[in-house]
């Protein structure tokens, strides 16, 4: 017998639905002061939207729908952030498009990959 919570097991509430739509162009104003641009503002809202939708049952009733769905939005803009950092430009992307990759990862001893990291005039 799996263990599961009441609310994760049940189909959300037709209310929650429209109730998380109608947060739409609050989330797109807090969005545009997160990113650069309207289609990445607009973009950022349809994926907390799907987060949301797909998390319902993280929500508690009674509470703040707004402020839950905020938190949603800032915690997708760090992530995105967070992911951003660890990619560089790829110095073979072709000219005009821009490839990314990910950062190449650093010695534990601070020189290079193959060895410790050398005074300088010391062999």
């Amino acid at each position: 017998m799996s263990l599961a919570f009441a609310s994760e097991t049940t189909e959300r509430d037709p209310l929650f639905d429209r109730e998380v739509v109608a947060a739409q162009p609050s989330l797109l104003r807090s969005a545009l002061g997160y990113v650069r641009g309207r289609d990445a503002a607009e973009d950022l809202v349809q994926t907390v939207i799907l987060k949301a939708l797909r998390n319902h049952h993280s929500f508690m009733p009674g509470t703040n729908l707004r402020a839950w769905l905020q938190t949603i939005l800032i915690n997708t803009v760090r992530s995105d952030h967070r992911k951003a950092k660890r990619e560089v430009e790829d110095p073979r992307a072709v000219k005009g498009g821009r490839r990314k990759s990910r950062a190449p990862k650093r010695s534990r001893n601070g020189g290079e990959p193959g060895g410790p990291k050398r005074a300088a005039g010391k062999s």
